[in-house]
């Protein structure tokens, strides 16, 4: 009589565990950057989490406001809290960008597992120099380097400064 109620015990931890790993699996830290149509100047940007359940997308940034996606009529496309149609424009490796339709874009750079950037998607060797200057708080010149070294110093910057 023991030994069933044992094992269903068990299964039913068990189980209970499996879905507490998948449901931490869905939620990554990333950075995110928050523009509005037009400006070219980096935006307010900084720490966030992103979590993704069966279509549906939560996008926590660290001043509280969050963005809750559910989803749209076809691949790619959402719905926020509102009603306000978005769109995630691009969705390549460890960088996403969603578009609201008043104009404003978010843009989500994923951090790796130990808490840095994921350079493997992110950029070159250039990026990933670029990083590690920022992160040692080397200068550099705006002129004098590739997109991919400007891109990987504005991340490590931004992580320097956490």
């Amino acid at each position: 009589m023991k030994a069933p109620i044992i094992i269903a015990a068990a299964i039913l931890a068990l189980g209970a565990a499996i879905s507490i790993q998948v449901a931490q699996a869905d939620t990554r830290r990333a950075n995110c950057e928050v523009r509005k149509d037009g400006e070219k100047k980096k935006g307010r940007s900084g720490a966030c989490t992103f979590g993704q359940r069966q279509g549906y997308i939560d996008i926590d940034l660290r001043n509280g406001v969050v963005y809750s996606l559910r989803p749209g009529n076809r691949a790619n496309h959402f719905k926020d809290e509102k009603g306000n149609n978005v769109v995630r424009t691009n969705s390549s490796g460890n960088v996403q960008e969603f578009k609201w339709e008043g104009g404003t874009r978010v843009i989500i750079t994923f951090y790796g597992d130990d808490g840095s950037r994921d350079n493997q998607v992110n950029g070159s060797a250039e990026y990933q120099r670029g990083y590690n200057d920022a992160v040692k708080g080397r200068p550099f010149d705006q002129g004098r380097h590739p997109q991919d070294y400007k891109d990987g110093y504005r991340a490590g910057e931004q992580d320097r400064l956490r």
